[in-house]
């Protein structure tokens, strides 16, 4: 089997972790090699946050290759269109129905996006489009969300309903196992006709390059990557970087010395004093001086 890449993104408060976690560990069980990374930046609420798990018969590396995620589950509207030029040709864009406004747009710097899922629809993807609260809502508990999403999304890779009901037993809080799992069995009603379409996600190819040192996040978020290969007990090593971003008071866009802009000439490790003055926002064109620290 190929390696299968899934991107999770969204916003501090929104239980990454946790939901990172199940899908790894229902991997595990099925029997799979898993490698997990989880990229926090301003994890406080309402920050940036994403993660991912890689799963197959070999996992060389927990960090996803640039461009080859299999799904994005996006656990916030505005995250997931972040992260949607990392998904495969032919991937599956798993969305929740929300949005969660980030300070700049809070503090009306900037606008929040009003046409995320039609652009969205101009990529290579399949999109479906989950209001995952309101349907956890429905089940009286608005916690399990995530779960709804993870049901969905246990429509379309190949790990076993079994393994997914283990994992969520192993890792939620006992009095909770009830709700989550009425939450998931509903994600995957909710798949319904488009499981059937999307069914076979694309994965990573099978031979990859041993070196993947390249940050997952493409907006350049300053983060603390925590990554680990699944064992028993799983142990989280962490890291910093040292140099600040900057953020786009236009658009949002996060500039991070350590992954710097390659698509643009300016190299990982870049500091911003010494990103070119001619150098302009990928995402909306304005300069430097429409950028402040962030």
């Amino acid at each position: 089997m190929e390696i299968v890449n899934i991107i999770i993104a969204g916003v501090g408060g929104q239980g990454l972790v946790l939901t990172t976690d199940l899908i790894a560990q229902a991997a595990f069980i099925e029997g799979y090699e898993v490698a997990t990374n989880d990229v926090i930046g301003l994890s406080q609420r309402g920050g940036k946050v994403n993660g991912s798990v890689r799963f197959g018969k070999t996992v060389p590396t927990p960090n996803v290759p640039a461009h080859s995620a299999s799904v994005l589950l996006g656990l916030e509207e505005l995250e997931a269109l972040r992260f949607v030029d990392e998904v495969v040709p032919g991937g599956l864009v798993l969305m929740n129905k929300k949005q969660i406004y980030p300070n700049p747009v809070l503090m009306e710097k900037a606008e929040y996006p009003e046409d995320i899922e039609e652009q969205i629809k101009t990529r290579d993807v399949r999109l479906v489009h989950i209001n995952s609260e309101e349907e956890a809502k429905k089940l009286g508990n608005i916690k399990v969300a995530n779960t709804v999403l993870i049901g969905a999304l246990s429509t379309v890779v190949d790990i076993k309903e079994e393994s997914f009901i283990k994992a969520i037993e192993t890792k939620v809080p006992p009095k909770t196992i009830e709700a989550n799992l009425k939450a998931f069995a509903f994600g995957r009603e909710l798949m319904g006709a488009a499981a059937m379409d999307t069914r076979h996600i694309k994965s990573a190819p099978a031979t990859e390059p041993v070196k993947e040192d390249h940050p997952m996040d493409p907006e350049g978020e300053t983060v603390i990557p925590e990554s680990k290969k699944m064992d028993e007990n799983p142990k989280v090593a962490s890291g910093s970087e040292d140099l600040p971003s900057w953020v786009c008071l236009v658009c949002g866009y996060v500039y991070d010395p350590a992954n710097g802009d390659p698509d643009n000439g300016v190299d990982p490790g870049t500091a911003w004093e010494d990103v070119p003055e001619d150098w302009t926002c990928p995402l909306c064109g304005v300069g430097k001086d429409q950028f402040e620290l962030n």
